[in-house]
């Protein structure tokens, strides 16, 4: 726990050290502090990020957010359909998971997921 705590001290003081309000909002929108203190590892100490930093940086949290935004929408969208789940609840689970066939890939929402993003 003790190391935990000082993982996220230590992104929180980089976070601070390093552009403020660009890296601040990560956490808000669900990018873990040991994720961002990774990256910020990766930089050169002592000095500032130059914009081929921050520019890879923004693309590989640009990715995830990509999915996650994706991941946001199809949930938003299929609330109230049948996600593979195999409760098979609603009248559409018999028609789009007949006799729960997707128990076999294991447990979970199989249609809700999102795997990746492709461009």
């Amino acid at each position: 726990m003790k190391a935990h705590a000082t993982l996220a001290t230590s992104a929180a003081t980089r976070v601070m050290c390093y552009g403020g309000f660009r890296l601040s909002a990560l956490p808000s929108v669900g990018i873990p502090l040991k994720q961002i203190n990774d990256a910020l590892a990766s930089l050169p100490h002592n000095t500032s990020p130059t914009q081929a930093d921050w520019k890879k940086l923004s693309t590989d949290w640009r990715k995830d957010l990509d999915l996650r935004i994706l991941q946001l929408q199809k949930l938003r969208n299929t609330l109230d359909d049948c996600i593979g789940c195999g409760c098979l609840s609603i009248e559409r689970c018999r028609l789009r998971n007949p006799l729960d066939q997707l128990a076999d890939e294991g447990p979970g929402a199989h249609y809700l997921w999102i795997k990746e993003v492709t461009e």
